[in-house]
């Protein structure tokens, strides 16, 4: 699955989930989010029609339904008959017992409210995508789960900013023969972009910098775990594939955080070397007096898939060569006429500064951003790391 795939697919799932939140909310947020969804991706998933129950732990009541469903009836029904039709793999998304091969394949998913829990439940024409289907519909799971924690958490925001805040590294790491330098803008109160440092010894130092999707507090939640599994993956397990892939794991089985997080992860030796990965992030730029080189990207984005594997690439950094780490906020910031400020702009930026230090170029570029962007606010985080190595 492509990382800006999933990007994109949550981006417009929030966009929309976050107009109907701004409307309403508790039960009848969740009744109009069931209506959204079939009326938006019903056609492109081949979905019959869909159904909203609220259950006490016992009986399942119908709250909700849309679409051709004639031969499904709207009685209550028993909590534990519902479940013995399903198979219970324990994933946000479970499909009803022969999967694919139904003559009807159905698919449901739970959320919390409150005391009363409520399923999604979805059917199918024979000739869905079940791929495609367990995406979506794992997406709008998490999407559901945290705009119903915001009803609940909404005052915990400030501690949730400090909490981020106290994540980020107040300065860079000394490293011999090198000069580095971050910032990070949130878009909100609260971000989902970070960025991290990790000594290693031994002459090497482990940079990371990733963006949960989404922003506000689920993006924050996502960001926090990231941050800390990562630093401790590394520092338990050294193998940073091993670590990435534990990682992926744990927030795979999380239901409170936000829906997934691109990550660069890379160690950088003094000799210049830099071995990285990279789940579903920006490609680093390299820069030299020659111009602008992406470096090699590739793998999908932390969460939704629980086996995700990652593989490790190489780059190296010669006397006076910078990298550059980004979040996509960087390039997606808007001018008041809608342009997008782009990546050819950053990169230009970037080499139009080679010579200045790392901490100068890291300001000019978010000054460039901000010169811009004008007083339009921006609408996502916005993360730059800058890694130079001296001439």
């Amino acid at each position: 699955m492509s990382g800006l795939f999933a990007k994109d697919l949550y981006r417009r799932l929030d966009r929309v989930l976050s107009d109907v939140h701004r409307r309403v909310r508790g039960q009848e947020f969740l009744q109009e989010s069931l209506y959204v969804l079939f009326d938006k991706h019903g056609r492109e998933l081949s979905a019959a029609g869909a159904q909203l129950f609220a259950h006490d732990g016992r009986v399942l009541e119908s709250i909700a339904r849309v679409g051709r469903l004639e031969d499904v009836g709207s009685a209550p029904l028993a909590l534990a008959d519902f479940h013995a039709h399903f198979d219970p793999s324990g994933e946000r998304v479970r499909l009803v017992a022969g999967g694919a091969d139904a003559a009807q394949p159905l698919a449901f998913f739970e959320v919390a409210h409150g005391a009363r829990p409520f399923v999604f439940l979805f059917h199918f024409e024979p000739d869905w995508e079940r791929g495609a289907a367990e995406l979506l519909l794992n997406t709008a799971c998490s999407i559901l789960s945290v705009k119903l924690a915001e009803e609940r958490l909404g005052a915990a925001l400030r501690e949730a900013a400090e909490i981020q805040r106290s994540l980020l590294p107040a300065a860079p790491p000394e490293f011999p023969g090198f000069d580095i330098a971050a910032q990070s803008q949130p878009a909100e109160e609260v971000g989902g972009d970070w960025f991290d440092y990790l000594p290693l010894g031994e002459g090497s130092l482990g940079i990371s910098i990733g963006d949960a999707s989404g922003h506000g507090l689920p993006a924050a939640l996502m960001a926090r775990d990231v941050v800390v599994g990562l630093r401790m993956g590394i520092e338990q397990e050294l193998k940073a594939a091993h670590a990435l892939a534990k990682l992926n794991r744990v927030l795979h089985a999380s239901t409170l955080s936000s829906c997934f997080a691109s990550l660069l992860y890379g160690e950088l030796e003094e000799n210049g070397s830099f071995f990285y990965y990279n789940a579903g992030h920006d490609a680093p730029l390299l820069v030299t007096d020659a111009g602008c080189t992406p470096l090699r990207t590739g793998g999908t984005v932390l969460g939704p898939l629980p086996d995700a594997r990652f593989r490790r690439h190489f780059a190296h950094l010669d006397h006076g060569a910078l990298l550059a780490l980004y979040t996509d906020g960087m390039i997606e910031r808007r001018s008041r006429a809608g342009e997008l400020f782009g990546l050819e702009r950053l990169q230009a930026v970037l080499h139009g500064g080679r010579d200045l230090s790392a901490a100068s170029l890291v300001a000019r570029s978010f000054v460039e951003l901000e010169r811009f962007g004008g007083t339009g606010p921006a609408t996502d985080d916005q993360t730059l790391l800058v890694v130079k190595r001296h001439r």
